[in-house]
């Protein structure tokens, strides 16, 4: 353990002492031409294929659930002797909330 210690030290004073060079920027030509031959590929388009009927199938799942909910709510029968089937207005009062 003494040796990796000692390892690390000189490792970070002559770290310390090294002059500070500028990076170097890429060349914009290299990145185009990278996100180009990606864009080109077969697996690119796959992918975006998948993607395309991933968000179509979300879409209708949506939809369709909507439907659903609209179609429960407005078929469902409303009996007068239930007390839970229609919804009572309630009205809160902040005074007496803030007094318990």
């Amino acid at each position: 353990m003494k040796k990796q210690s000692l390892d690390l030290d000189r490792l970070l004073r002559s770290a310390s002492v090294a002059p500070v060079r500028p990076l170097v920027e890429l060349d914009m030509g290299l990145q185009n031409r990278v996100l180009a031959r990606l864009h080109a590929s077969p697996v690119a388009a796959g992918i975006s294929a998948l993607t395309t009927l991933c968000w179509r199938g979300a879409l209708a799942a949506c939809s369709l659930a909507a439907v659903a909910v609209t179609l429960a709510v407005l078929q469902a029968p409303t009996d007068s002797q239930d007390p839970y089937s229609e919804a009572e207005s309630v009205s809160v009062d902040a005074a007496g909330i803030a007094s318990n």
